[in-house]
């Protein structure tokens, strides 16, 4: 796809990431697609073309603006070191979505559905869920899809990733810009292989079951691996009411909590 580039975000200290992401990028992205890797360092690892290394200073933010500046694609497709793209991507369905996106000026497509603030419609083959753009992380850092300038205009340099990603859909919303949700299966399916640090239960599995590369990373223990499901579960599931009585409680117990943040002026 000619007005698409595939930008994956990361940094040397997750350069063991990079040979798994690139080989199975090739392997089930059966597209032209340029891929651009952004990191603070070249890292440890060799990667292969057709990847494109840039190195970049300052926050994780900042390098992702510094990127997407020198990005020459109208859209890019935004994905971190850690997300494996699993099966083969419908490209398809990307390209439909792609028009969709240019024919209805839409800024942003994601491809992780659990919002439920929204209406559903159908255009072609697309299955598509309209944000409201009136909830944190309703826009988010997963795998999507997003017209370049206006992801450099929802982003500022001094951030760090994790306040950026909960003020993303309020920025959003305040450039009076659309987002969108794909709810149509296995366009893009990925894997979430790492979580503060260490492998995640599932991904270690699927690293072993598919012999790729596996560092020195710790794994997750299963109790560890327990109360992360859990929390999940609760996050999509539990009524709002039992959410903030958790958030209190948590708050209380001196623990921060990024969507707090989205509350402060920025």
């Amino acid at each position: 796809m000619e007005e698409l580039t595939i930008l994956i975000t990361s940094c040397g200290a997750y350069s063991d990431m990079w040979s798994n992401t690139l080989s199975l990028f090739k392997q089930n992205w059966m597209d032209n697609s340029p891929i651009v890797l952004s990191s603070d360092s070249k890292g440890k690892y060799d990667v292969e073309s057709p990847l494109e290394l840039k190195v970049y200073d300052g926050e994780m933010a900042e390098r992702i603006i510094n990127a997407l500046k020198d990005i020459k694609t109208k859209y890019v497709f935004l994905t971190f070191d850690d997300y494996y793209l699993t099966e083969k991507a419908n490209i398809s369905i990307i390209k439909e979505t792609l028009d969709f996106v240019e024919e209805n000026n839409i800024s942003y497509c994601g491809f992780a559905f659990n919002i439920k603030n929204g209406s559903k419609r159908r255009h072609g083959n697309l299955k598509i869920f309209d944000m409201k753009l009136n909830e944190p992380y309703e826009v988010n850092f997963y795998p999507g899809l997003w017209n370049r300038v206006d992801l450099i205009n929802v982003l500022r340099e001094s951030e760090d990733i994790w306040t950026s990603e909960v003020r993303l859909t309020k920025r959003l919303a305040r450039n009076d810009k659309k987002g969108i949700c794909l709810l149509n299966k296995n366009v893009v399916s990925f894997l979430d292989v790492v979580r503060k640090g260490e492998y995640l239960r599932k991904a270690y599995k699927y690293l072993k079951k598919h012999g790729l590369f596996i560092s020195d990373r710790k794994v997750k223990s299963v109790k560890e691996d327990l109360y992360l499901k859990t929390r999940f579960f609760v996050s999509i599931h539990a009524p709002k009411w039992v959410k903030n009585i958790l958030k209190t409680r948590y708050r209380k117990s001196g623990g921060v909590l990024y969507s707090d943040l989205n509350n402060f002026e920025d």
